[in-house]
């Protein structure tokens, strides 16, 4: 107890004899052996693939292996998945990445997933990519991870700096488009003589405020899907289109592009939504040979089908929410009101008798398929 009383003494502990210096030197000698077994590794695999059974082959075989590889990688590959075949071949071995960076149907064709950190990297090597593809026609499919963080008006372009030079070369152009790119991409006005099929929506699926015009009057546009835009802000060559996906129309829109889209043969209404207040005025088309309707909770099949005329129609698929009412009358005053030759009928999300399909058919001789689902 007198021990522990006692005064207290401060403990002295000796000086720290750690040489950080020595350490350091140390380390930069392991880091000097480590750089000589890298270089001894690289220059021994170098001497192991040269003798692989598969390097021994003609540079031409192996480029046809590369693009019967690639097609079979991209029928594998989920949509949402980026291309990254040609970067895997490159990563292979010098031989194989000599071969890859010169083959350029490799390069042509190309999904890239961006995300706000990363753009102004992915944009660099965007570029290197693009120069890989020389004058290879291009498919060009742009998606973002952080859609959320490109809703503002100063998002960067890097992306769009970085394809628009080669816009002369798109046929297929697929964007999540934020609103501040549109002035950007006005700079490829007239400048797409080969673009073909369009793709476009905003990111988080929201529907833009302001006008998107870039293609409004590009003459080589044929194909067309859009997601989530209001018609009145959607310029582009609707009578030159013959394939149509839209997404998020009203049903007052879509019986607008039934009437602006007369050299489509297949028009697709995906979560159609219902009727405006405003009745709209019955619309023919008489070049309409498929159409597939998909409606919202709030929409009536009703409503669309019975302001329309297809004289030409073949192919109609409808997909109801359940409670919906019974179709057939519908489709019957259609198939009536248009005289149109309608052989196949595809209806999921509601149930239909037997009978009644026994009798649908009875009434209409041109029709030879009907499937209820």
């Amino acid at each position: 107890m007198d021990e522990l009383s006692s005064d207290r003494e401060t403990v002295i502990e000796p000086p720290d004899s750690f040489d950080l210096s020595e350490e350091d030197l140390c380390i930069a000698q392991l880091d000097r052996h480590i750089q000589t077994f890298r270089v001894l590794r690289a220059k021994i695999c170098s001497s192991r693939n040269r003798r692989l059974p598969i390097n021994s082959l003609p540079t031409e075989i192996m480029s046809e292996v590369f693009l019967l590889a690639q097609t079979a990688t991209e029928k594998e590959k989920g949509p949402c998945q980026p291309t990254v075949f040609p970067l895997v071949l490159g990563s292979v071995c010098r031989k194989w990445r000599h071969i890859a960076w010169s083959l350029s149907e490799l390069w042509g064709e190309f999904h890239c997933r961006i995300s706000m950190a990363r753009c102004e990297l992915q944009a660099s090597l965007l570029q290197e990519w693009l120069e890989r593809s020389q004058q290879r026609p291009l498919s060009i499919c742009i998606s973002i991870m952080d859609e959320e963080e490109w809703t503002g008006p100063d998002v960067s372009t890097a992306i769009l700096d970085a394809i628009i030079p080669y816009s002369e070369r798109w046929v297929h152009l697929g964007l999540i488009l934020p609103e501040a790119w549109y002035r950007q991409l006005r700079q490829v006005r007239g400048k797409v003589p080969n673009l073909l099929y369009l793709c476009i929506r905003s990111p988080t699926c929201k529907s833009p405020l302001s006008s998107f015009r870039t293609f409004a009057h590009e003459t080589s546009i044929r194909k067309l899907f859009a997601s989530n835009f209001r018609l009145s802000n959607l310029h582009l060559p609707w009578n030159l289109l013959d394939t149509v996906v839209l997404e998020g129309l009203t049903t007052n829109e879509a019986i607008d592009v039934i009437r602006r889209c007369q050299n489509a043969t297949f028009c697709r209404f995906n979560s159609l939504g219902a009727l405006e207040h405003a009745l709209p005025q019955m619309a023919t088309n008489s070049s309409l040979r498929e159409l597939d309707i998909s409606t919202d909770e709030w929409a009536d099949l009703e409503g669309f089908l019975d302001h329309i005329v297809l004289s030409k129609l073949s192919d109609l698929a409808v997909t109801l929410p359940d409670g919906h009412p019974f179709p057939i009358p519908t489709i019957e005053a259609l198939i009536e009101r248009s005289a149109c030759p309608l052989q196949t009928v595809e209806i999921t999300g509601v149930e239909i008798a037997d009978e009644d399909l026994m009798a649908f058919l009875s009434s209409n001789d041109a029709v030879n398929t009907i499937r209820v689902y």
